[in-house]
Protein backbone atom coordinates (compact mmCIF):
# COMPACT_ATOMS: atom_id res chain seq x y z
CA UNK A 1 0.00 0.00 0.00
CA UNK A 2 1.18 3.48 -0.72
CA UNK A 3 1.40 6.26 1.88
CA UNK A 4 -1.81 8.18 0.90
CA UNK A 5 -3.85 4.92 1.05
CA UNK A 6 -2.56 4.10 4.54
CA UNK A 7 -3.37 7.60 5.78
CA UNK A 8 -6.90 7.42 4.36
CA UNK A 9 -7.44 3.97 5.86
CA UNK A 10 -6.26 5.05 9.31
CA UNK A 11 -8.55 8.13 9.20
CA UNK A 12 -11.48 5.86 8.32
CA UNK A 13 -10.69 3.48 11.17
CA UNK A 14 -10.35 6.34 13.63
CA UNK A 15 -13.75 7.68 12.61
CA UNK A 16 -15.56 4.40 13.35
CA UNK A 17 -17.03 4.03 16.83
CA UNK A 18 -14.85 1.99 19.15
CA UNK A 19 -17.72 -0.38 19.95
CA UNK A 20 -17.97 -1.51 16.34
CA UNK A 21 -14.27 -2.29 16.29
CA UNK A 22 -14.48 -4.24 19.52
CA UNK A 23 -17.54 -6.14 18.34
CA UNK A 24 -15.83 -7.12 15.12
CA UNK A 25 -12.62 -8.24 16.80
CA UNK A 26 -13.73 -10.02 19.98
CA UNK A 27 -15.43 -13.42 20.30
CA UNK A 28 -18.97 -13.63 21.61
CA UNK A 29 -19.19 -14.12 25.35
CA UNK A 30 -20.64 -17.47 26.31
CA UNK A 31 -23.23 -17.62 29.07
CA UNK A 32 -23.50 -20.76 31.21
CA UNK A 33 -26.92 -22.36 31.61
CA UNK A 34 -29.02 -21.65 34.68
CA UNK A 35 -27.92 -23.71 37.67
CA UNK A 36 -30.16 -26.46 39.03
CA UNK A 37 -31.87 -25.79 42.36
CA UNK A 38 -33.37 -27.85 45.17
CA UNK A 39 -30.82 -30.66 44.75
CA UNK A 40 -31.60 -33.57 47.08
CA UNK A 41 -30.48 -37.17 47.57
CA UNK A 42 -32.04 -40.28 49.08
CA UNK A 43 -30.47 -43.67 49.79
CA UNK A 44 -31.72 -47.24 49.58
CA UNK A 45 -29.77 -50.47 49.87
CA UNK A 46 -29.64 -53.78 48.03
CA UNK A 47 -28.60 -56.51 50.45
CA UNK A 48 -27.52 -59.90 49.19
CA UNK A 49 -27.62 -62.08 52.33
CA UNK A 50 -25.80 -64.93 50.58
CA UNK A 51 -22.98 -62.73 49.26
CA UNK A 52 -22.47 -59.58 51.33
CA UNK A 53 -19.81 -58.41 48.88
CA UNK A 54 -22.66 -57.86 46.40
CA UNK A 55 -24.36 -55.26 48.61
CA UNK A 56 -24.89 -51.89 46.96
CA UNK A 57 -26.24 -48.52 47.96
CA UNK A 58 -28.56 -46.82 45.51
CA UNK A 59 -28.83 -43.04 45.58
CA UNK A 60 -31.69 -41.14 43.99
CA UNK A 61 -30.41 -37.65 43.20
CA UNK A 62 -33.08 -35.13 42.15
CA UNK A 63 -33.05 -31.45 41.20
CA UNK A 64 -35.15 -28.75 39.57
CA UNK A 65 -34.24 -27.99 35.96
CA UNK A 66 -33.97 -24.20 35.55
CA UNK A 67 -32.02 -24.15 32.29
CA UNK A 68 -33.51 -23.74 28.85
CA UNK A 69 -30.31 -24.31 26.90
CA UNK A 70 -28.27 -26.93 28.76
CA UNK A 71 -26.53 -29.79 26.95
CA UNK A 72 -26.91 -31.97 30.03
CA UNK A 73 -26.00 -32.42 33.68
CA UNK A 74 -22.96 -33.75 35.53
CA UNK A 75 -23.48 -35.43 38.89
CA UNK A 76 -20.57 -35.39 41.30
CA UNK A 77 -19.95 -37.03 44.66
CA UNK A 78 -17.35 -36.68 47.38
CA UNK A 79 -16.74 -38.51 50.63
CA UNK A 80 -17.24 -36.06 53.46
CA UNK A 81 -17.99 -32.38 53.05
CA UNK A 82 -14.58 -31.10 51.94
CA UNK A 83 -12.41 -31.67 48.93
CA UNK A 84 -13.06 -32.15 45.25
CA UNK A 85 -16.19 -33.64 43.75
CA UNK A 86 -15.72 -36.53 41.33
CA UNK A 87 -18.07 -36.66 38.37
CA UNK A 88 -19.61 -40.11 38.45
CA UNK A 89 -22.67 -39.76 36.23
CA UNK A 90 -24.29 -37.57 33.63
CA UNK A 91 -27.88 -36.93 32.63
CA UNK A 92 -29.37 -35.61 29.41
CA UNK A 93 -30.83 -32.12 29.00
CA UNK A 94 -34.15 -31.47 30.75
CA UNK A 95 -33.52 -34.29 33.26
CA UNK A 96 -34.55 -33.87 36.86
CA UNK A 97 -33.13 -37.04 38.46
CA UNK A 98 -30.73 -39.94 38.21
CA UNK A 99 -30.14 -43.15 40.16
CA UNK A 100 -26.57 -43.97 41.14
CA UNK A 101 -25.38 -47.41 42.19
CA UNK A 102 -22.33 -47.22 44.40
CA UNK A 103 -20.51 -49.94 46.28
CA UNK A 104 -21.49 -50.05 49.93
CA UNK A 105 -19.65 -47.71 52.23
CA UNK A 106 -19.27 -48.39 55.94
CA UNK A 107 -22.11 -47.19 58.17
CA UNK A 108 -21.69 -43.55 59.11
CA UNK A 109 -19.83 -42.59 55.91
CA UNK A 110 -20.96 -39.15 54.76
CA UNK A 111 -21.40 -38.57 51.03
CA UNK A 112 -22.18 -35.23 49.44
CA UNK A 113 -23.65 -34.78 45.96
CA UNK A 114 -23.39 -31.94 43.44
CA UNK A 115 -25.33 -31.34 40.22
CA UNK A 116 -24.03 -29.04 37.47
CA UNK A 117 -25.81 -27.93 34.31
CA UNK A 118 -23.48 -27.61 31.34
CA UNK A 119 -23.58 -26.61 27.69
CA UNK A 120 -21.11 -26.65 24.85
CA UNK A 121 -20.16 -23.21 23.50
CA UNK A 122 -18.05 -23.91 20.48
CA UNK A 123 -14.71 -25.16 21.72
CA UNK A 124 -15.37 -24.88 25.45
CA UNK A 125 -17.91 -26.03 27.99
CA UNK A 126 -19.62 -23.66 30.40
CA UNK A 127 -21.19 -24.97 33.58
CA UNK A 128 -23.31 -23.71 36.45
CA UNK A 129 -23.20 -25.60 39.75
CA UNK A 130 -26.29 -25.91 41.91
CA UNK A 131 -25.86 -24.15 45.26
CA UNK A 132 -27.49 -26.99 47.23
CA UNK A 133 -25.21 -29.94 47.97
CA UNK A 134 -27.17 -32.59 49.84
CA UNK A 135 -25.41 -34.80 52.36
CA UNK A 136 -26.31 -38.45 52.98
CA UNK A 137 -25.01 -40.50 55.90
CA UNK A 138 -24.86 -44.24 55.18
CA UNK A 139 -26.95 -46.11 57.78
CA UNK A 140 -26.08 -49.51 59.24
CA UNK A 141 -27.34 -52.50 57.23
CA UNK A 142 -29.93 -53.43 59.82
CA UNK A 143 -31.64 -50.00 59.85
CA UNK A 144 -33.32 -50.46 56.48
CA UNK A 145 -36.92 -51.58 56.67
CA UNK A 146 -38.98 -53.25 53.98
CA UNK A 147 -41.77 -51.06 52.59
CA UNK A 148 -45.22 -51.71 53.99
Amino acid sequence: MNQPTLVALSRLLLSLPLAILLLASSPALAVPPAAPTNVRADISKYIDAATPANNFNYYLVRWEDNALDESGYQIGVRIGTRGAFFNIDSAVANSTSTVLSLASFPAGTVLQFQVSAYKFNGSKTDAAVGATRPTVSVPADNTFNAPT
